[in-house]
């Protein structure tokens, strides 16, 4: 009996391997590794594309939101009542296709959480804190914020949802000096979309995949 079900055991885990490499989908191969997609929502890469607060992170942000706070000299406390805007993961489009990523080097992960006074950009090596001056609901798919960082640089971040359905909005953060664009996931639903996975075995790759950048300002106006 004991033989029978270590038996079973084997079999079980070779059809969960088997499932598991013929859902892969290669999508390049080079002298270091491959990228392939897996629609697998099992794997973990899917938990560490959500960003969280790290217990041994909180102090950071309590340090970077009370330099800014005594450096402006300005009542900080502020209700944010913007719903669903919560964590966001990037995401990507290949011809047309919505897709995670999963890199090689883990370095590169990012995302953000938006709380009641901050938006908060998470990434390895360490927190990078926009302290929310202001908010406006400009409707229900573009939401604006006036924020502040450590270095008491003005930051517009305007939000444009371009999908309602799956959350899926670009992110435009606006400088005096320079404006940049991401393309961002509400982490709710991360896992209706497939992954892209960088590999090179037990190393890390020399380099990561690289992703077309959509015309963002295109994408902005088609929000109505």
């Amino acid at each position: 009996m004991k033989l029978s079900l270590t038996f079973l055991a084997l079999i079980i885990s070779q059809l969960a391997f088997s499932q598991s490499e013929s859902d892969k989908k290669l999508l390049k191969k080079d002298k270091y590794g491959e990228v392939y997609i897996t629609h697998d929502t099992s794997r973990i890469e899917y938990k560490w594309l959500i960003p969280s607060y790290p217990d041994d992170n909180l102090h950071i942000y309590q340090e970077y939101y009370q330099h800014i706070k005594e450096n402006i000299n300005s009542a900080l406390k502020f209700s944010n009542k913007l719903n669903n805007l919560s964590k966001w993961t990037p995401i990507y489009k290949i011809n047309n296709k919505y897709y995670l990523y999963g890199p090689s080097d883990w370095m590169y992960n990012f995302g953000f959480i938006i709380n009641d006074s901050t938006i908060l950009r998470q990434f390895s090596d360490g927190p990078g804190v926009f302290v929310i001056l202001n908010s406006n609901k400009v409707s229900d798919k573009v939401y604006q914020y006036k924020t502040l960082d450590y270095y008491k640089k003005e930051t517009n971040i305007s939000i444009y949802i371009i999908d309602q359905t799956n959350e899926i909005a670009v992110w435009k953060f606006e400088t005096q000096d320079e404006v940049q664009y991401e393309l961002m996931i509400n982490s709710n639903n991360i896992k209706k979309f497939p992954l892209v996975i960088r590999n090179c075995g037990n190393v890390k790759c020399v380099t990561e995949y690289e992703f077309i950048q959509p015309d963002f300002e295109k994408l902005i106006k088609t929000v109505r």
